[in-house]
């Protein structure tokens, strides 16, 4: 595996583009890369490491659909799993094409990108990828606390953090060199995460994930219902695939038919038919028609 050695800069040239720089100048001014004053170049990303951040959002977005839902292995845990992969298997061929093009625009020989530094473009990815996976987590009428923590406040506030030290970088060779491909860099740095994170919060304010899961979910989960009170049973806890959620129990509650999707330590989530007067329940929320959503805290 080839490793990027710092090397001095030869005409004067920028070994992360290959674009010539003025004499004693600190940031090129095509890719804004930052130099040593001694004229060394300071590589932002090898490829090494580009690789290792797009394996490592794989990894995470893989994790994500695995065990967003819980830890529980069951027939259906697999079905819903095998479902939310071929949803997202698109999106994770981008991601592994990105992996292979981050060895051919690496010259090993030069040490130099046959582009500019693909800092801002893999952020771009792992930026998409945070979107699509966030979405998926918000799809579920609940997920347990401390899978929230790992899947999301700790991979959120580690994009945060890229951001803000690339935009750094890019506003300090910009600063000391304006030039358009800096600002594109800049651009590219800058607006996808803010964009995203706005995007993400117009559609968690009306749940439009999960309603839109819900409701290609809907015609199963009547069928589900309508077999459970066909039974005259109080309580069915086997675990089944309905629609694209792992229905692990079926019970009575308040007057309503609960489909729990989530049980954790202390939380219970999932959803409830009640067909008669509306539940004056506080742990039920109106999501459409005759269906509620049912999160309990105890």
């Amino acid at each position: 595996m080839d490793e990027i050695h710092p090397r001095a800069i030869a005409g004067p040239t920028c070994l992360a583009c290959g674009r010539a720089v003025a004499p004693g100048a600190r940031f090129c001014g095509a890719c804004g890369t930052k130099l040593t004053g001694s004229g060394v170049l300071k590589s932002g990303v090898d490829p090494v490491g580009a690789k290792i951040v797009l394996f490592g959002t794989i990894g995470w977005a893989l994790i994500s659909m695995l065990f967003a839902s819980g830890f529980g292995i069951t027939a259906a845990w697999v079905q819903e799993s095998v479902i939310i992969f071929a949803i997202f298997l698109p999106w994770l061929l981008v991601l592994l094409v990105a992996v292979q093009l981050i060895g051919t625009l690496f010259n090993s020989k030069t040490h130099r990108w046959r582009i500019g530094s693909p800092g801002p473009w893999l952020l771009l990815l792992v930026t998409v990828t945070w979107f699509l996976i966030m979405n998926l987590v918000s799809s579920y009428v609940m997920i347990d606390p401390f899978t929230a923590i790992l899947l999301v406040l700790f991979p959120s506030i580690g994009l945060a953090g890229a951001c803000v030290v690339l935009t750094v970088g890019s506003v300090q060779g910009l600063w000391k060199t304006p030039s358009a491909p800096g600002i594109v860099r800049m651009a590219v740095v800058l607006i996808p995460l803010p964009i995203a994170a706005t995007a993400l919060f117009v559609l968690l304010e009306d749940d439009a994930p999960l309603r839109a899961r819900f409701e290609a979910s809907e015609s199963a989960m009547v069928e589900k219902v309508q077999h459970f009170e066909s039974s005259g049973s109080e309580s069915s806890y086997d675990s089944s695939l309905v629609g694209l959620y792992d229905v692990e129990a079926v019970y009575r509650h308040s007057g309503c038919v609960i489909l729990q999707t989530m049980r954790g330590i202390d939380e219970t989530g999932g959803f409830a038919y009640c067909p008669g007067r509306p539940p004056a329940d506080p742990e039920l929320e109106h999501l459409k028609d005759q269906w509620w959503i049912y999160r309990s805290w105890h």
